[in-house]
C-alpha cells in the first residue's frame, strides 16, 4: 500500500497502511507496527473514539479537512496536529496553517467580575472566559477557538485596560 509522509506537531514521519479489515488497521509508522481501531465517530458533536494497541482514547476533532486533522485527545490532555503529504511527490507541499490567536486581549476597560477558566484547562470555541464590568454593564468575553488557558494575567477584581494581555493561549502540544 501507499507510503505516506505526514507531520504530528511539527515532527515529519512516514506511515503505510499494512492491512485495513473494516475500522481495524495495522499501520507502520516510523518502521514500528501499530494497531489502530476506529471505534466511534460522532460528526454531530465531532466526537471520536479510537484505540492504539487496544488502549482506547476519545478525542474532540477540531478541524478536519483532506490535509490537516487537529484532534484534542483528553486521555493525553493534548492537541495534535496531523497534516499528511504523500510520500511520492518531491517536495513537502506547504499545507494549510492555522493561525490561532495566541492571547485574549480585553476588548474594554473595566473591573474583572469573573474568570471562568482555570489555567491548564481545554476550553471550546464560544465558551465564557471572563466577564468584565464596564459602564454598570457587564460583558462576556468568549473563547476565540479551541485552545489551552497556558496562563492567566488577571484575578477577579482586577481593573484592566483596553486591549491588556487578560490571558495567554497554548495552542499547540
Amino acid at each position: 500500500m501507499e507510503i505516506k509522509k505526514y507531520s504530528l506537531n511539527n515532527s515529519i514521519n512516514t506511515a503505510q497502511t499494512v492491512s485495513k479489515k473494516n475500522n481495524a488497521y495495522k499501520i507502520k509508522i516510523n518502521n514500528e507496527l501499530i494497531s489502530v481501531n476506529i471505534n466511534k465517530i460522532d460528526l454531530n458533536n465531532q466526537i471520536l473514539f479510537f484505540s492504539i494497541n487496544q488502549e482506547i482514547y476519545k478525542a474532540n476533532i477540531l478541524t478536519y479537512n483532506k490535509n490537516l486533522i487537529l484532534l484534542y485527545v483528553h486521555n493525553l490532555n493534548k492537541v495534535f496536529n496531523i497534516k499528511q503529504n504523500n510520500f511520492n511527490q518531491s517536495n513537502l507541499k506547504t499545507t494549510t496553517q492555522i493561525s490561532l490567536q495566541e492571547s485574549l486581549k480585553s476588548p474594554l476597560a473595566g473591573k474583572v467580575i469573573k474568570i471562568h477558566p482555570k489555567e491548564n484547562q481545554f476550553v471550546l470555541k464560544n465558551q465564557p472566559l471572563v466577564i468584565i464590568e464596564s459602564m454598570k454593564m457587564e460583558n462576556e468575553i468568549l473563547a476565540p477557538h479551541d485552545t489551552f488557558i497556558k496562563n492567566i494575567q488577571i484575578i477577579e477584581s482586577d481593573l484592566v485596560k483596553q486591549n491588556q494581555i487578560l490571558m495567554k493561549f497554548e495552542n499547540k502540544p
